[in-house]
């Protein structure tokens, strides 16, 4: 017998507004991840105008959740597209921070680069400095 994946479930915190909330799905794809990123702005929001390849990733993903209406009938994931913008994002931050990939360095980062007044010097201080 192999290895079986697991799902992934998404809960969230007591302080959210989605506390309670609990969504199982399958691991985002490589593919998918190019997708979505692709997808989102510089600023690493996603665009309404390009949700509905988001929306078809993550629906298709889906395995059950517990969302319900106001009547407390289950709504199904069939209809996840067609529920509230903050559901769907917060859905989709919390896929991807359960692979946890790290945002790209913003331009103004040092790249790697070290400031000068905190580097270390590399010169032997000569004798007469340790008197």
């Amino acid at each position: 017998m192999g290895f079986q994946r697991k799902p992934y479930k998404l809960v969230w915190s007591e302080k959210s507004i989605w506390h309670g909330l609990e969504v199982r799905l399958r691991g985002m794809s490589i593919g998918e991840l190019k997708t979505v990123a692709k997808l989102k702005s510089d600023d690493n929001t996603l665009p309404i105008e390009k949700l509905d390849p988001v929306i078809e990733i993550i629906q298709s993903a889906m395995i059950d959740w517990n969302y319900e209406d106001e009547e407390n009938v289950p709504i199904p994931v069939s209809e996840f597209g067609n529920q509230d913008y903050a559901l769907i994002i917060a859905i989709l931050h919390a896929w991807q921070g359960v692979i946890d990939v790290p945002a790209p360095l913003p331009e103004s980062s040092p790249n790697g680069k070290s400031l000068a007044e905190v580097s270390i010097p590399m010169v032997i201080p000569s004798s007469s400095h340790l008197s």
